[in-house]
């Protein structure tokens, strides 16, 4: 059985919730809004192995990313600027 992809939204907690499931061995997809991306791009690469970039966080319920998020086999992690901002 294939293991499912941990997911986020890219915010202050991302980091650590991205350490705790690569420590696990699960795979990393991070949705974050343009003009924000460069920490989860160029600075926190490792730590993710999807990003989805979005003009703005609430198009993250679009059905594109939806279909995306599910072909990852995605568990989402909602933190709290998934409450915020979605």
């Amino acid at each position: 059985m294939k293991r499912p992809t941990i997911g986020m939204i890219g915010s202050h907690s991302a980091e650590e919730i991205a350490t705790s499931a690569k420590a696990n061995g699960f795979r990393t997809v991070v949705v974050c809004q343009r003009g924000r991306e460069r920490l989860y791009t160029v600075y926190d690469r490792h730590l993710f192995d999807h990003i989805i970039v979005l003009d703005r966080f609430g198009d993250m319920i679009d059905d594109d990313v939806q279909n995306q998020l599910e072909e990852l086999d995605t568990l989402w992690i909602p933190n709290r600027s998934f409450s915020v901002y979605v």
